[in-house]
């Protein structure tokens, strides 16, 4: 710990009053000091500002005054308190860089004994468990770096302790400090220097100095160290504070805030600037609603809106799009939200799990697309991914593609997954680049993913991998999504070599797939911030808010725990335990953001608070604290209302409806009339003409399908049709007719192991490999039904022939019909004919109900056309001809077989019935759509149909089928929309020049 500051200069401070905009008073203040007739020169001096994008805005104002006063600039040297120290002294050995520090923080946890591990952490990580060490390095390494930053080692918490009657934490910390001493000694072996002791030493050292003139920019909280460091540079340091000229005394000799002091700080806010909105959805429409009411006398410049909840960022940002005002995030973009980091995460995801899931993932990556399409010449290999996943449902994908392949073919013999294939191929060869060297040509298999090596000698092979996604592609810097990939994979490159660099702390080797993680672990801090575009709203964070030129400010979320921000519970570190020893704790908080919001209060001309009553969860959120301060009797009004019923302060806000088109903007596509007349129809298809012509044409004519790799499980279609290959095979085996149960349950169980391995792999997915077990049951219940069957004298005498058809004579034109029935039995003994088809539905319905409705109105004529495909089959001519369903239903205890009983003018009906859909047919009768009884995701087609859609016939019915008619919305803020409304935001001078 080191010893308590003592000044012996003071350093100075220039006091701003708090009225006008801090950063334009800042470069007034620097300009008259350092100005002369000819130039601006600031060349000896360094400015510390509050945030990064403080220090780019001043730089903007000091280039502004000396182009107005025709001075030469000489810019000064602009840096954030972090990085400060180390521009005041010299280290004598190297500083760890912060993966060195991650991992030698893991190489001193792995080198404690076990009983020590669990003076402070119940679960001892696996050797080879990298992402748990990784985790509690990086919890100990926050602690190391706060207590550092007042001087602290962990010791001095045992101390701290002390004072406290309820710290029992005394072997958990002394585990860590033996923890924190193993760190140390393994980065001092390295010829490494933790930051954090580096500027100890200095400090104790008396080795901070500085040619330049340094000044503190509304640095109100500065920590131990760097007071201390301060005090040997007090002659050249000048604080410049923002406050009420009345309150200097609330500032120590730092500039910082007396948190006693801000305690009782009061904030004169109008109730009309206090908005209180129900929910997030509701903060953003409200939102907009005040952005109309200024439109006209501000512009969109002159307008910031304050996000002190991250997560707020995108309900703000897409409802402000649907009013068509674009918005820029001052805080820049993760760089986990970027392409070639996605790409690593699904690259170790696929190689962790191996499943199908994540091998789609990692082939629909666009970057991981595109190198393939390069690779491969073609992208029809996407489509085949989907029909794998829809045929095979399979699970572990690599386990399919190198033991199933991919053996399917078409009716022409063709190979069905030949694209897929190789796509298989290149991508597991460019993966295995990383893992061992292969040979050109062979086929590839997965890698051995957890072959250990030297985390250094991992940075390379992931290096390359890279530059095999990126080295070909060439990247317009103009556009927003290649810069940020441009940017992502400068700073994952400068992060492997930084791994290769540091590597050797880590003395046990890794993974591959750690090794990545490693790098994405160390890099995942890092943001990525784009040009702000022309005419948005800038969002910005709550450090930044302060900062902003804007006369405007718009604050949301101002909420406790958001402003200000508080931490009640931490581990091992409470609250009690932080100001016992001088750390930041919610007497701090409170203070800094009270200081905050007077300084955005007191700069700006109007500002407007959002205070939120539930979370996108619906808990209950408090408003803050700020709020309530002043006159009691104020304060008792406010905090009524504010706890109070909501009242609709904005009923006129923005709905759906606001702009919404009054015409339909998506026609259904009417089908065409210059296709060649269908005069050929399966059996099946008349069974979707009577429920929909439109989706007949959408499916027969057009042949579309829907196509989707989510499906986790067989659906109805996919089931029955597992089961009907079962039966089917059975009914062309040599056990056809044997009579014997056990027989024909050990050929159709066996059929259905083969059939299921074949198309899902040795290993499925969990649903169905449930979903193989109920079908065990019916063929069970199947054999059973069958062999009684036989023994009641039927036989099977034909399954499932292909190209039967027969002819009819439809207004002197043929017109074919084709089909494959299921199944024909014979029974000689009662001159009967069985025209059978299997039904694997849950529910047992007779072919009545199957084909029509409780009005005896056909809804499929599929039975009843079997008759005409039976003239194909040398069957005998005076048998009895019956149909019937054979149900393999849910009901596994019995199999039924239900049989038709429909008379020969029922019969005749439907005859003539499926003549009339042949005409509509050849006619090209396709209009209109049907509505379906069904919910829209079991409908195909709902979206091309517009099943959902309220008053979808709108715009046909309005006149203008083809057309598309989009009107203008009724708001927009000036500057944005493509004209500008003369009603819209002030076109004059900006807020900076009418002050």
């Amino acid at each position: 710990m080191i010893p308590e500051i003592e000044m012996t200069d003071l350093v100075r401070k220039h006091f701003i009053n708090w009225n006008q905009p801090p950063l334009s008073a800042t470069a007034d203040l620097l300009s008259r000091q350092f100005a002369n007739e000819r130039e601006l020169d600031l060349s000896g001096v360094m400015l510390v500002m509050p945030t990064t994008r403080a220090g780019y805005r001043l730089q903007e104002l000091l280039i502004d005054i000396s182009e107005q006063h025709e001075l030469i600039f000489t810019p000064p040297m602009t840096t954030t308190i972090g990085n400060v120290p180390e521009l005041l002294y010299r280290p004598s050995r190297p500083l760890a860089s912060a993966l060195a520090q991650s991992l030698a923080w893991v190489q001193a946890l792995q080198q404690t004994p076990s009983a020590e591990l669990r003076q402070f952490t119940r679960l001892i990580p696996q050797v080879d468990d990298m992402t748990t060490w990784r985790t509690l390095g990086a919890l100990l390494s926050s602690w190391h770096q706060e207590l550092a930053s007042d001087g602290l080692m962990f010791p001095d918490v045992l101390k701290a302790g002390e004072q406290v009657e309820v710290f029992q934490e005394h072997k958990r910390w002394q585990a860590l400090d033996k923890v924190q001493r193993r760190y140390l000694d393994v980065l001092h072996n390295a010829g490494l220097w933790d930051q954090q002791s580096a500027r100890l030493v200095a400090i104790e050292k008396n080795e901070c100095s500085t040619d330049k003139q340094v000044f503190l920019i509304g640095l109100v909280d500065l920590n131990t160290v760097f007071r201390k460091i301060l005090t040997q540079i007090t002659s050249q340091v000048t604080a410049v504070v923002f406050g009420d000229p009345e309150q200097q005394d609330w500032f120590d000799n730092f500039g910082c805030l007396d948190h006693k002091q801000w305690q009782k700080s009061t904030f004169d806010i109008r109730d009309d600037d206090i908005l209180l909105v129900d929910q997030p959805g509701d903060l953003a429409k409200m939102l907009v609603c005040e952005l109309r009411r200024l439109a006209g006398n501000y512009l969109i410049d002159e307008i910031g809106v304050s996000v002190p909840d991250a997560s707020m960022v995108s309900p703000i940002t897409q409802t402000l799009a649907d009013q068509h005002i674009r918005t820029f995030d001052t805080r820049g973009s993760s760089i986990g939200n970027t392409r070639p980091f996605v790409m690593l995460e699904l690259v170790i995801a696929w190689l962790s799990a191996a499943t199908f899931e994540s091998f789609a993932k990692l082939v629909r990556h666009p970057d991981m697309y595109d190198w393939i399409v390069r690779k491969t010449g073609n992208d029809h290999w996407l489509s085949e991914l989907d029909q794998y996943q829809n045929n095979r449902l399979p699970f572990f994908f690599s386990t399919d593609a190198a033991h199933q392949w991919f053996g399917d073919t078409d009716l022409r013999g063709r190979p069905v997954y030949a694209n897929l294939e190789q796509v298989y191929q290149v991508v597991l060869q460019l993966v295995q680049t990383v893992f061992v060297e292969i040979e050109t040509g062979g086929t590839a298999t997965l890698p051995e993913t957890k072959s250990m090596r030297p985390l250094a000698e991992w940075s390379n092979p992931w290096r390359n991998f890279l530059v095999s996604i990126y080295s070909e592609r060439v990247l317009d810097q103009n556009s927003v999504a290649e810069r940020r990939t441009l940017r992502a994979c400068q700073i994952l490159m400068r992060s492997f070599v930084e791994m290769e660099q540091s590597g050797s702390l880590l003395a046990k080797p890794v993974a591959g797939t750690d090794a990545i993680q490693w790098v994405l672990a160390y890099c995942s801090g890092e943001f990525i911030v784009d040009p702000a575009p022309e005419n948005s709203l800038a969002l910005a964070g709550w450090l930044d808010t302060p900062w902003d030129e804007t006369p405007v400010a718009m604050l949301t979320s101002i909420n406790e725990g958001h402003v200000p921000s508080s931490e009640n519970s931490s581990l091992f570190i409470p609250n009690s335990i932080r100001t016992q020893l001088g750390l930041v704790d919610n007497l701090r908080r409170y203070s800094r953001d009270a200081w905050s919001l007077g300084l955005i209060i007191n700069s700006r001309r109007i500002t407007k608070l959002f205070v939120l009553r539930k979370n996108e969860d619906g808990d209950p959120m408090l408003p803050s604290r700020l709020l309530l301060t002043g006159d009691p009797q104020r304060v008792a009004l406010r905090a009524k209302r504010l706890f109070g019923e909501i009242e609709m302060e904005h009923p006129g806000g923005p709905t759906e409806s606001a702009n919404r088109p009054q015409k339909q903007q998506l026609v259904i596509p009417r089908p065409a009339t210059d296709t060649e007349p269908i005069n050929s129809m399966r059996v099946t298809d008349f069974k979707a003409y009577l429920q929909c012509p439109y989706r007949f044409y959408l499916t027969r004519v057009l042949r579309l399908g829907r196509l989707a790799d989510t499906a986790e499980e067989l659906d109805g279609a996919r089931f029955g049709s597992l089961l009907h290959d079962v039966v089917e095979n059975f009914g062309r085996s040599e056990n056809k007719n044997s009579a014997d149960a056990q027989v024909i349950e050990a050929y159709v169980l066996d059929c259905l192991d083969r059939f299921a391995q074949a198309r899902f792999g040795r290993l499925p997915m969990p649903a169905v490999s449930v979903q193989l077990a109920q079908a065990r049951l019916r063929l069970k219940a199947f054999a059973e039904w069958q062999a009684d069957h036989r023994r009641d004298a039927y036989e099977i005498f034909e399954v499932e022939r292909e190209k039967t058809r027969f002819s009819f004579d439809v207004d002197g034109q043929p017109f074919e019909i084709r089909g494959q029935i299921d199944r024909i039995d014979v029974n000689h003994q009662r001159k009967t004919i069985g025209v059978f088809d299997y039904k694997t539905n849950d529910q047992r319905k007779g072919p009545r109900e199957y084909h029509q409705t409780k009005q005896q109105e056909w809804t499929d004529l599929q039975l009843p056309l079997y008759k005409y495909l039976l003239n194909e089959f040398d069957l005998p001519c005076d048998y009895k001809i019956e149909y019937g369903l054979i149900l393999l239903a849910r009901d596994t205890n019995k199999i039924y077989l239900e049989v038709a009983d429909w008379s020969d003018a029922e019969l005749h009906e439907a005859r003539e019935l499926a003549l009339e859909i042949m005409r509509d047919v050849r006619a090209g009768k396709f209009w209109p759509p049907a509505d379906k009884n069904v919910p829209s995701y079991l409908d195909d087609f709902a979206a091309i149909c517009q099943t959902s859609v309220f008053q979808r016939w709108l715009a046909e019915d309005s006149g203008d089928v083809d057309s598309i008619h989009v009107t203008r919305p009724d708001f927009a803020i000036g500057g944005v929309g493509e004209n500008r409304s003369d009603e819209g935001f002030e076109s004059g001078n900006s807020f900076r020049s009418r002050l």
